[in-house]
């Protein structure tokens, strides 16, 4: 059934542009601290976080100025999550996360800190995905699409996938 909803199984691939691997160490052994799974028991409480963006003034810029990322994953669960930056001041990738600082919706600044991206919302070792994209709030509106670099490529077709995302949030 997952895949009838949300497409096949894909493994990730290097976003356009950028060398090395498709999957940076700290994506695949760390979680954003904003990290959820869609579930019966948080949807209510998602679907607040959605509609204060345009019931509440004071939050609109803070609603503006960032991205969240998801995912769905082998089994068909929806992950989310704001998109965060990995911040270690360790200097051991394979430490936790010490903050999770949200970035800029327009690719502002990152600080030099690479993202927690898509692949970081799935379980610990997982590389494949169904879906995943970007959901962002502009202008009073609520925005989703299929931009992941690593599990979509442009011209996909997805947009039965995207609705039946829509229709769990």
């Amino acid at each position: 059934m997952p895949e009838r909803l949300f497409g096949k199984l894909k493994e990730a691939e290097r976003p356009f542009g950028r060398e090395g691997e498709a999957i940076g160490f700290h994506e695949i052994s760390n979680f954003p601290l904003s990290r959820v799974i869609l579930n019966t028991g948080n949807q209510p409480k998602i679907k607040l976080f959605f509609d204060a963006a345009s019931e509440n003034e004071f939050l609109k810029g803070f609603y503006e100025n960032i991205l969240l990322v998801y995912v769905v994953d082998g089994k068909g669960s929806l992950i989310l999550a704001i998109e965060e930056l990995f911040r270690n001041d360790s200097q051991d990738e394979r430490s936790e996360v010490k903050s999770g600082v949200a970035r800029f919706v327009d690719h502002g600044p990152h600080f030099g800190l690479p993202k927690l991206g898509h692949p970081s919302l799935l379980p610990l070792g997982s590389k494949q995905a169904r879906l995943a994209g970007e959901i962002y709030y502009r202008d009073g509106v609520w925005f989703i699409n299929d931009w992941s670099g690593r599990y979509t490529r442009p011209g996909s077709d997805n947009r039965q996938y995207i609705e039946n995302v829509v229709a769990q949030l």
